[in-house]
């Protein structure tokens, strides 16, 4: 089962699909809480999209980070940027998620 937060989005799985949930947050970059009608909190998440599998959920986390992010693509070398700068984030996340191996150069 995936659960994990990666800038902003929360993605999940069960047996079936892996989900991406954009996460609302505060001034302070911390997740905003709703309150249910039986009072229950719960995270204030929006959906992106189901994919079959994380690979396809970490395309649609690019596709809507440049499709309704806050850098504003005018240009082929604007969107290359930005892309290359997904990428890094992305390979930064996983380097902290994943120990390297010994086998590793």
């Amino acid at each position: 089962m995936i659960d994990m937060k990666l800038a902003g989005y929360h993605v999940v799985s069960n047996r079936y699909e892996v989900a991406v949930l954009k996460m609302a947050l505060d001034d302070d970059g911390k997740q905003k809480v709703n309150v249910a009608s039986n009072g229950d909190k719960v995270p204030a998440e929006v959906s992106v999209g189901h994919y079959g599998n994380l690979k396809q959920a970490l395309s649609g986390i690019r596709r809507n980070m440049i499709q309704a992010g806050d850098t504003k693509i005018t240009t082929i070398d604007e969107y290359r940027s930005e892309s290359n700068r997904i990428d890094k984030m992305f390979d930064d996340f996983m380097d902290q998620q994943l120990p390297k191996s010994k086998y590793e150069n």
